[in-house]
């Protein structure tokens, strides 16, 4: 009866044959769990971005999280699913390109997650890559109940374990879409602490009017804290501060503090009234006596403050000031004049160093024509190799037990040569660095 059957079924096909008909072929289906025509559409998510998230798919709650294998933070690394380790690999950045599409990016490698070549097949394994703008990184995230379905923008294709499968190592990939547990996804946003919070100067001293930025940092880059800071003084009398921007109003101390998180840090700000302009030399009258010689010592204090901003950002040691020193640096100043010549108070018994304290201490020096700002005088010597080495080096106490660096400045206005000698000696005890 089967042979008369197949007989029968044989002599139907010849026959359409015969007749020019070409038999039609069923296509392929995708099996019925997979079917991309039945699925909850969900509502598209806008409200991710910046946020880091461990994504864990629905099918197994403790065991399956989108992960990086090994570490790996090359191009093509395999995105599979492993146990929960609470580690950079497993976290995830989503980043709102519009309209509840995002750019993932995982945290350890800072590749995105990527279908390989912009692939539209069903199937292909996802991988990471560098962050471009192809369709192959962008992923629409929509909200299906109280999880998420995650399709790429170029194919159509739902991120996917594949048969919901849970074990680790898993690779995952992109399927059509469906309402099974394997394509909806968990994000638990991960909070990483703010640890630090650090402003660019602790101390500082300015003239009434006179206006600073004070610029902050902080750690880790990827905080999830809000690091929008707030800004405060302890007497709007005395300074007031805005976005960073500090404004002296009447002499008197004030804290100017930033606070980011459960973070804060303080700058301690002195508002000083300014001095009187240094007379200037008469040009109308040449045979006038000139202008009386001074030391500004206001000014010689903000060159230190901001000698000693330079070594903190440079991770020096702090530097102590020294009225020892301060008086080594004024001596050194006034030999400078009088011998109009930059000349290191080292080389001189008169240079202002004594000869017996002459292998304790160095010196940084300059002149100018006019009076210099301390950031001008700081920058001036930041520009030459050797004194930016000389202005960071970190010197041992004379008993080599410990860090103790100590220092003077002088500003000094010499009306014989109409110039301005400005100089810091420092300590320190073998270990000084050459420059000119």
């Amino acid at each position: 009866m089967l042979k008369l059957r197949a007989s029968v079924l044989l002599m139907f096909a010849m026959a359409l044959m015969t007749l020019g008909a070409t038999p039609a072929l069923a296509a392929p289906t995708a099996p019925k769990e997979y079917s991309p025509s039945t699925f909850t559409q969900g509502t598209l998510a806008t409200n991710l971005n910046g946020k880091i998230f461990h994504v864990k798919n629905s099918m197994a709650p403790s065991a399956a999280y989108l992960d990086v294998d090994g570490g790996n933070q090359n191009n093509g690394g395999k995105v599979q699913v492993w146990g929960k380790t609470n580690v950079n690999p497993q976290r995830w950045l989503f980043t709102h390109l519009g309209n509840g599409v995002y750019r993932i990016t995982n945290v350890h490698s800072g590749k995105a997650l990527d279908v390989p070549g912009g692939s539209r097949s069903a199937g292909v394994n996802v991988q990471q890559y560098t962050s471009n703008s192809s369709n192959a990184q962008k992923w629409r995230v929509y909200r299906v109940g109280s999880q998420y379905c995650i399709v790429n923008v170029g194919s159509g294709l739902a991120l996917d374990v594949p048969d919901g499968r849970t074990k680790p190592g898993t690779a995952v990939r992109q399927w059509w879409r469906n309402d099974g547990g394997a394509e909806r996804w968990v994000l638990e946003q991960v909070n990483i602490p703010l640890k630090s919070l650090t402003l660019n100067k602790r101390s500082h001293t300015m003239y009434v009017g006179d206006s600073l930025n004070l610029n902050y940092s902080f750690g880790p880059a990827n905080t999830t804290v809000r690091t929008v800071p707030t800004w405060s003084t302890s007497n709007s009398n005395v300074a007031t501060v805005s976005n960073g921007r500090v404004v002296a109003k009447k002499a008197g101390t004030v804290a100017i503090k930033v606070h980011m998180g459960s973070r804060y840090d303080v700058c301690k700000v002195t508002v000083v009234n300014r001095p009187a302009a240094a007379p200037s030399k008469p040009v109308t009258k040449p045979t006038a006596k000139p202008a009386q010689s001074y030391n500004d010592a206001n000014l010689a204090r903000q060159i230190f403050d901001e000698y000693n901003a330079f070594r903190n950002s440079a991770r020096a040691t702090k530097t102590t000031w020294s009225p020892l020193l301060e008086q080594y640096a004024l001596n050194c100043a006034k030999d400078c004049a009088k011998r109009n010549a930059l000349v290191h108070a080292r080389q001189s018994s008169t240079g202002g160093i004594p000869v017996w304290d002459q292998n304790k201490f160095s010196d940084i020096l300059q002149s100018s024509t006019w009076k210099k700002t301390p950031r001008e005088i700081v920058n001036t010597w930041k520009g030459s190799t050797g004194h930016r080495k000389m202005m960071q080096c970190n010197n041992f106490s004379p008993d080599r037990k410990s860090y103790t660096m100590h220092a003077g400045a002088a500003a000094y206005y010499d009306a014989n040569t109409a110039k301005w000698y400005y100089v810091i000696v420092y300590n320190w005890v073998g270990s000084n660095q050459s420059g000119s």
